[in-house]
């Protein structure tokens, strides 16, 4: 640069001063459009005792149920006038923005539905609501369910290490049961366990909450199904084993 000054070229010079004003017009453009990301809305989890109170809180507002459940799993098992979350599009505004939303599925994990609850709060709802407990919830607090199978013929009995990590992360509240012996607890075991033998399962938990979601593991994973079985014919139909055991 400054040899071309000093051999009086001007062009230089205005290329120079033309670069950096466009340049600098080009952030400042880009600042300006960048999208503002807003404040995400909260998720709020509700049981199914709390609806009766929801729906007379939000009236004369409407209110919907929309199931996030795997479409043949909801084709089964689903609470009356429900629809499949999958079917609508959030962004198109299906429904008046005042309208209550209560998302559940029927999976022990609960991914599904806490995505679906978060597309449609980033499409402008703000009265979103998950239902703890999914189907089993509703059943238990008497809520009608179409059930064309028996509910505890659809969870998978199997649950994934990553299901049982995202749900102590997120702080859910569950039971877990480890059946190893004495000594392997003693020695180490998944937080918050507690060590059972088989015979004691049921007496032991009878006061838990039967929504809660109850994770049973021994050392390999293969040998808890009819435990299983007995939890869900008790009425405890989150019940599953963890996946491949300790």
């Amino acid at each position: 640069m400054d040899l071309y000054l000093r051999i009086g070229s001007p062009y230089p010079v205005f290329v120079a001063r033309y670069c950096h004003r466009t340049i600098l017009f080009s952030l400042v453009l880009a600042i300006l459009m960048s999208p503002v990301k807003a404040e995400q809305q909260p998720v709020t989890t509700i049981s199914a005792a709390d609806i009766g109170r929801l729906a007379k809180d939000r009236a004369p507002a409407s209110m919907v149920f929309l199931d996030a459940s795997l479409q043949d799993i909801q084709q089964r098992v689903r609470l009356t006038n429900s629809y499949q979350s999958g079917n609508l599009d959030a962004n198109k505004h299906p429904y008046p923005l005042s309208t209550s939303i209560v998302f559940y599925d029927f999976s022990f994990g609960g991914k599904g539905v806490t995505e679906a609850a978060r597309v449609w709060t980033d499409a402008g709802y703000k009265f979103i609501y998950i239902l703890r407990g999914g189907c089993a919830g509703a059943a238990e607090a008497k809520v009608p369910v179409d059930t064309r199978e028996a509910p505890t013929d659809v969870l998978p009995y199997s649950v994934t290490a990553q299901s049982l990590m995202d749900a102590l992360k997120q702080k859910e509240e569950l039971v877990i049961v480890d059946f190893r012996s004495d000594i392997e607890f003693s020695a180490d075991h998944i937080s918050g366990a507690i060590n059972l033998k088989p015979s004691e399962l049921l007496s032991k938990i009878a006061a838990s909450d039967k929504t809660k979601w109850i994770v049973l593991y021994d050392s390999f994973g293969n040998s808890l199904d009819p435990l299983i079985w007995q939890l869900r014919r008790a009425g405890y139909l989150q019940a599953g084993s963890l996946a491949g055991g300790y």
